[in-house]
């Protein structure tokens, strides 16, 4: 039975299982157990930093991007409106909204697929946006996607090898490419044996584990991943997010985080910052922003997403073991 304190008041952090922890008043004698009825989201605790990153380096800047489109009519509509972030060096940056809010194409811009009309787009302090494409090709690696749907970027007819091989700095080819391949494969938690596969041949989670291989393949500083998880199942999404959390921790990458899920960006995420109608209406800590928020679009936001432990609505955590990253999915 649930202890009515919880109604009133947000308990305290408590260990529960080798670095894991739990929100519960009793943690020792009345372990959570998961619902009858499977959760939106299921509230993971994931190998993040404990603490925020030494380096303030701002790996990408964008200072006051605005981006329009020409509708059907022959008006011009405003999809992002003077947005300004900072994304720091070995942070996860969560950009949050609902379908429309603009989060996508701001993602459009930071990866210089789309140019904006007004501001720009920095990488590493230099100029990014703005530039000829053939003046961006040679830091091109240094910043890559990892799409929501994998499958309708590869070319069907390509095989896991040549999907990830296509993307290796030069001198990768023959045997030394197809070992580099395989281990790119391992550091996502797969196997050799998929090399000669065909996408069709995949699981959605395989999937999107090569797509993370392949955005990998050239060494990147930053991964801008746009809904990554939102086409997978809650199992699935879990593992792909503590294997983002775990890739990060091992190499410093920097993560832009878009979704429209806000328990999701809590899991991953240091910094949260929340677009409404093509504009940012609150940027920061993400337990700061998520526990306290300011705007009122936030909170409606939150509201909307009755598992959140925020403020006094505190869900108990689900209990998930230790997932080996090499299994199938």
């Amino acid at each position: 039975m649930a202890d009515d304190r919880c109604r009133a008041e947000s308990p305290p952090a408590a260990p529960y299982g080798p670095g894991r922890t739990v929100r519960c008043f009793r943690p020792g004698q009345d372990p959570p157990r998961a619902p009858e009825t499977p959760p939106v989201t299921v509230p993971v605790t994931l190998p993040v930093p404990a603490e925020s990153p030494a380096a303030e380096r701002a790996v990408v800047s964008v200072r006051g991007v605005t981006k329009r489109f020409r509708s059907a009519g022959g008006s011009r509509r405003t999809a992002v409106d003077e947005v300004s972030f900072e994304l720091r060096a070995g942070e996860a940056l969560g950009l949050v909204g609902e379908s429309g809010s603009g989060k996508s194409t701001t993602a459009r811009m930071v990866l210089a697929e789309f140019a904006p009309d007004a501001g720009d787009v920095l990488l590493d302090g230099e100029a990014w946006s703005g530039l000829r494409e053939r003046d961006r090709r040679p830091r091109r690696a240094r910043i890559q996607l990892v799409d929501q749907d994998p499958l309708s970027s590869f070319d069907p007819r390509f095989t896991v090898q040549r999907i990830i091989g296509e993307a290796l700095p030069r001198g990768f080819t023959g045997d030394r490419g197809r070992r580099r391949v395989a281990g790119l494969l391992g550091d996502v938690g797969l196997g050799p044996e998929i090399l000669d596969r065909l996408p069709a041949q995949l699981s959605g989670g395989q999937r999107q584990r090569v797509a993370i291989a392949r955005a990998l393949a050239p060494g990147p500083e930053v991964l801008v991943c746009d809904e990554p998880v939102s086409a997978l199942d809650v199992t699935v999404q879990a593992q792909i997010l503590a294997l983002l959390a775990r890739l990060r921790r091992g190499s410093g990458l920097s993560l832009l985080f878009i979704s429209h899920d806000v328990g999701v960006v809590r899991q991953v995420c240091d910094r949260v910052a929340v677009m409404k109608d093509g504009a940012l209406v609150e940027i920061g800590d993400v337990e700061t922003v998520l526990r306290a928020p300011r705007a009122p679009y936030t909170r409606a936001l939150l509201s909307a997403v009755p598992r959140l432990a925020v403020g006094r609505r505190t869900a108990v955590p689900i209990p998930v073991p230790d997932m080996d990253l090499k299994g199938p999915t």
